[in-house]
């Protein structure tokens, strides 16, 4: 035999082998890594859903809550209003239950200095 058939056999003999079994060997491993990275991509995609329900649960509980707020400050606003009206109506019966303008003309009349004739300069 020549060099070159038993370097051949050699490495039908002994590298093929080898390599083959390495070559089963990284096969089983790339199986094995895809079905882990199809595991995480399924749980990847629990996640993302989980995570898009408690958004949309989020959204309409602050979607409630203003509501509510909303309907609270138009009832406070009602109740301001109601009371300011309230004021103001108590303001102007007082002011005419003490007649306070007619009693001011009054003032200014006896304070205005007088005439010869006891009537005040106009």
């Amino acid at each position: 035999m020549s060099l070159i058939d038993d370097t051949r056999k050699v490495l039908q003999d002994v590298v093929a082998p080898d390599l083959k079994a390495i070559n089963v060997r990284l096969d089983a491993v790339e199986r094995v890594m895809n079905l882990r990275f199809e595991q995480v991509d399924e749980r990847f995609e629990q996640i993302g859903k989980r995570f898009e329900q408690m958004d949309r649960r989020i959204d309409e509980r602050f979607a409630q809550s203003e509501k509510l707020t909303l309907a609270k400050f138009d009832q406070v606003l009602a109740r301001i209003e109601l009371l300011t009206n309230v004021v103001s109506a108590n303001h102007q019966a007082e002011m005419k239950a003490m007649d306070l303008d007619r009693r001011m003309e009054r003032i200014e009349l006896s304070m205005a200095p007088k005439t010869e004739s006891g009537l005040s300069k106009s």
